[in-house]
């Protein structure tokens, strides 16, 4: 959104609940149960049918898999729009929301439960662009309004743009961090293994990442540091402060990495993470230090041990981030993109 405002655009953005401490907000519906909703996220579990009653869900099957809701679980997404729908329809007159030329609907969402705006939007003529970024794929599943009136589908991961025909690969835009990175030249090695909260240490594989690193340090001028809770600002901070990040092993979470490897190597961290074969040939020049449940230990004591690796990994992956990762080259092959679209649009 700021890349936007800067080339002169008009552009927002709205989120529909309270999200995680330090992060943005935009315009925001804050529509209940969210994620501070401890009784009422249990109940809807319960709704769920490959939901476990603590919220974990089992990747749902299909190329792209789509959403359907059991008829409980329907009936209670109903009812919340029922309650909410003056109060969307309320801030979205307020903000002039339907006045926009593109919607970029992160997790392929609308406004309410029922995709009700969306035929809306397509009827006034709106580029709509459905973004995904794991779990909504994966286990919560594409919305078949969506998946019928969206102009293009956009991922950030890699076993999402396999499972989803036609989707369109995008890094995720990052900006370009101006600070003092990580120095690698040192004799005590601080290494982090940070997640947002204890619900995502099965989809992270934490409970290896935890055993493999605390065998690792013993015997070496190291230490090993597990982290969830933080907001974003405390998260960037653990990382000015550490050498070595583990984001995720196991493949639960996706073939590859998230927003916080991409920091960690911008700040001159090594990371460690599960690359998948197929992920390792659209990517070669990758920066990562790829590891494996029975690798990660004989990995990392490596990396402990050798500070001129370690510092030739860091020049490396921050060069990379710039590279792949930086907004305005991103923005830019979006504007291709708008621009392919609005042609196609036109002659339609």
């Amino acid at each position: 959104v700021q890349e936007h405002r800067r080339r002169g655009n008009i552009a927002e953005f709205v989120t529909m609940i309270k999200g995680h401490p330090g992060f943005e907000e935009g315009i925001c519906f804050d529509i209940r149960p969210n994620v501070s909703d401890l009784k009422l996220l249990k109940l809807r579990n319960l709704l769920i049918e490959n939901s476990t009653i603590d919220g974990f869900r089992g990747t749902l099957s299909g190329t792209p898999p789509f959403c359907k809701p059991s008829l409980f679980h329907r009936a209670a997404l109903n009812l919340q729009d029922f309650i909410y729908s003056r109060k969307i329809n309320k801030i979205i007159k307020k903000h002039n929301l339907l006045d926009y030329d593109i919607y970029h609907l992160e997790s392929g969402i609308d406004f309410y439960k029922d995709y009700r705006l969306l035929p809306i939007l397509k009827n006034m003529g709106k580029i709509l662009i459905a973004n995904y970024h794991g779990d909504d794929f994966r286990n919560q599943g594409v919305s078949p309004t969506m998946h019928r009136l969206a102009d293009a589908n956009l991922t950030c991961e890699w076993d999402i743009h396999f499972s989803y025909p036609g989707s369109i690969y995008e890094y995720l835009p990052m900006p370009e961090f101006d600070g003092v990175p990580v120095e690698q030249i040192t004799s005590k090695v601080r290494i982090v293994h940070i997640i947002r909260t204890r619900e995502h240490m099965p989809y992270k594989g934490s409970e290896a990442i935890i055993n493999a690193a605390q065998k690792a340090i013993v015997g070496r001028n190291a230490e090993f540091v597990f982290l969830y809770g933080l907001s974003h600002e405390q998260v960037l901070n653990e990382l000015l402060h550490s050498h070595i990040l583990i984001d995720q092993i196991g493949g639960v979470g996706g073939d590859g990495y998230g927003m916080i490897a991409v920091e960690a190597l911008s700040r001159g961290l090594n990371v460690c993470v599960e690359i998948q074969p197929r992920m390792e040939t659209l990517m070669p020049d990758h920066p990562f230090v790829n590891v494996q449940s029975n690798t990660l230990q004989e990995r990392l004591e490596k990396l402990i041990d050798d500070s001129t690796y370690r510092a030739k990994q860091s020049e490396l992956g921050m060069s990379w981030v710039k590279k792949r990762h930086g907004v305005r080259t991103i923005v830019d092959r979006l504007y291709k993109l708008y621009d392919n679209l609005e042609e196609k649009a036109f002659k339609a």
